[in-house]
């Protein structure tokens, strides 16, 4: 046994040898990049918007100030400057079951209040007298469209073995004269 054989598995190695490692690495080093981007592009969930089949981002919905007027109180007589606009479930909402009406009010529009009702006839009915059969009324008006735009949702929380009633709420409103003044 010599000790040449042991001493040159210790030498320097060789040029090429080094070369063929740094490419080596370049290749490992490039590849972990591409497939790191790759699925960066491939694994990034979608805006909500893109799916909700928007265009563009329609930014957030903020509340900026909250609803100011009566929802479902009891019913007051309306003044001469206001209108009224209905809106009423189609049929009757059975126990259980949810209905969600939307109106859009012309641009000088301002609601004054909310009245609710329900039955054939639309009896009066409030949080505080209670309805018939009892209601559940959500309700939300648009910040985009300056309060013009109402959405109701009610849900009628009366026992399964109940009738099903119609459900239709009033809309009071009347006409902002400073926006109408400006346009």
């Amino acid at each position: 046994m010599t000790f040449g054989s042991i001493g040159e598995s210790f030498d320097r190695p060789k040029r090429g040898a080094r070369i063929g490692w740094l490419i080596r690495l370049a290749a490992f080093v490039v590849g972990v990049g591409a497939g790191a981007i790759w699925l960066g592009v491939v694994l990034t969930p979608k805006p909500w918007w893109v799916g909700s089949g928007f265009a563009s981002d329609p930014g957030y919905f903020i509340r900026k100030n909250a609803i100011a007027y009566p929802i479902c109180q009891p019913w007051q007589a309306s003044a001469r400057t206001q209108h009224v606009s209905w809106m009423f479930t189609d049929g009757a909402l059975a126990p259980g079951k949810q209905a969600d009406l939307a109106l859009l009010l012309p641009k000088q529009a301002e609601i004054v209040r909310v009245d609710c009702g329900t039955g054939a006839a639309l009896k009066e009915c409030s949080m505080r007298n209670g309805c018939e059969p009892p209601i559940t009324v959500m309700l939300d008006d648009d910040l985009y469209t300056r309060g013009r735009a109402i959405e109701i949702s009610a849900v009628n929380k009366a026992r399964a073995k109940t009738r099903g009633a119609v459900v239709g709420f009033r809309v009071l409103w009347r006409e902002r004269v400073a926006i109408a003044a400006k346009k």
